[in-house]
């Protein structure tokens, strides 16, 4: 029987495996974003981006500038987000990408060259240090599930994330219950209150 952590590299690894695979047959496509909805749960992406949008607007309306850490080689929640946040022809939001793997962030940057004007705010920066990138110019800021494989990992990446932040910006933590931690980590944050002077 696998030990929990390993089981863990092995799903994120198949994952990323699935998005990455989907990304490069989108890479051939002359019709890329009509190919995108054909990601078996593009839909569920969509609605879970317009419910969290509906939660985060009613504590910071004005969403510019959103980091997304952990995006991966097939950025769905980032292009779902950008397609919402454009309410009108004033509106040009930014999306930074982050990501530690190279390689996925080279897919998402293919990708969104293909999709051309769909993509416009699309932005990308590879790490593999948390601390590497201000989050200051950020109104929000999106933990992917996969993000922190492990409790420590998870929680250290949230401490060193808020500490980068500005106060009044949002910070959204994905993550699963249920059947759903069949698929993706369940990880339960306990942090102890931050204490400002």
């Amino acid at each position: 029987m696998l030990e929990a952590h390993g089981a863990e590299n092995i799903i994120h690894a198949a994952e990323n495996s699935k998005k990455g695979f989907f990304e490069r047959w989108l890479s051939r496509s002359c019709m890329a974003w009509t190919h995108l909805h054909d990601f078996p749960y593009f839909d569920n992406y969509e609605l879970l981006t317009a419910m969290e949008l509906n939660a985060i607007k009613t504590v910071t309306p004005h969403i510019k500038r959103v980091a997304f850490i952990g995006s991966g080689p097939l950025p769905l929640t980032s292009l779902c987000m950008l397609k919402q946040l454009r309410g009108s022809i004033f509106s040009c939001p930014k999306i930074m990408n982050i990501d530690c793997d190279p390689q996925a962030i080279e897919q998402s940057r293919t990708l969104c060259r293909l999709l051309g004007h769909r993509a416009a705010g699309m932005e990308f920066f590879c790490t593999k240090q948390a601390g590497d990138l201000s989050l200051i110019e950020y109104d929000v800021v999106f933990l992917a599930a996969l993000a922190g494989l492990t409790q420590a990992d998870k929680e250290d990446l949230v401490m060193s994330t808020l500490a980068r932040m500005r106060e009044d910006a949002v910070i959204v933590i994905r993550t699963v219950w249920g059947m759903r931690g069949l698929l993706y980590p369940v990880r339960s944050l306990r942090l102890d209150p931050v204490v400002s002077d």
